[in-house]
């Protein structure tokens, strides 16, 4: 099938083209580091977005012989999930440095500059590290169309938290441009516009599904261990017991 421009610019005008600078990025504090925004508000940081690299998603294989020998097949064996890279505009209050560097803190407590004890407002020592659920955050990334504004793709980031705050670039060759701020999320949750949604049925997995699992597999291993060779009728009629037992519980 050759390539025809008019099919192609028919398709492009019906549903339109995705532009990469209409995003949103939106951060959500847990409460106890909400005295953070008081350098700057989380609806500011949204404005002094500049970009953001979406991460990629990856699936990790490993490779195996089905046949024990041939050619090698690759099987999935993980999900593998990279960081959230955004790069936020510098006010001239120095707000958007002031939070990523208190949000840091709020993790570990880097503040040692003249050796002597400093608590930051969670009262940590120096160089003592938070708890997750303290520090963690939403992230939310909504990209959208440029043809229909009701046409979102929601990307969502939990257990969020900066793990790098970049170099500045600063010279007196850069003609007074804007300063920038590259700073690195790291997250262990996440949700996509595009995932399916459901109940997961009751299993061997659940708690108590797994547990009846067990009671099964206590009643076969006993069952199997009462086996022999009958002695007697009566004997007999418990042997049957025993495997009729067996194949029930399987």
């Amino acid at each position: 099938m050759s390539f025809n421009i008019s099919e192609f610019q028919a398709h492009a005008s019906r549903r339109g083209l995705a532009k990469n600078n209409l995003f949103f990025m939106q951060i959500t504090l847990p409460a106890s580091i909400s005295f953070i925004e008081n350098t700057i508000t989380t609806r500011e940081l949204t404005f002094l977005c500049k970009s953001v690299n979406l991460p990629e998603m990856r699936i990790v294989n490993f490779g195996v012989k089905p046949l024990g020998f041939g050619i090698t097949e690759s099987r999935p064996t993980d999900l593998n999930l990279s960081n959230l890279p955004a790069v936020f505009m510098m006010d001239s209050d120095f707000g958007t440095m002031k939070f990523f560097h208190r949000w840091m803190q709020s993790i570990i407590n880097y503040n040692t500059y003249d050796g002597t004890t400093q608590l930051d407002p969670q009262e940590k020592l120096p160089y003592q590290i938070e708890y997750k659920d303290n520090y963690a955050a939403t992230i939310e990334v909504l990209l959208f169309s440029g043809n229909d504004a009701s046409k979102v793709y929601h990307y969502t980031f939990g257990n969020a938290f900066p793990s790098q705050v970049g170099t500045i670039d600063t010279s007196w060759e850069n003609q007074g441009e804007i300063m920038n701020l590259p700073v690195t999320f790291e997250f262990d949750r996440f949700k996509l516009e595009a995932l399916e949604l459901g109940q997961i049925a009751p299993s061997m997995f659940n708690q108590n599904g797994f547990l009846s699992s067990l009671s099964s597999i206590n009643g076969v291993v006993q069952a199997v261990s009462q086996l022999r060779l009958p002695n007697n009728v009566q004997d007999f009629i418990n042997q049957v017991t025993n495997v009729n037992t067996i194949f029930n519980a399987l």
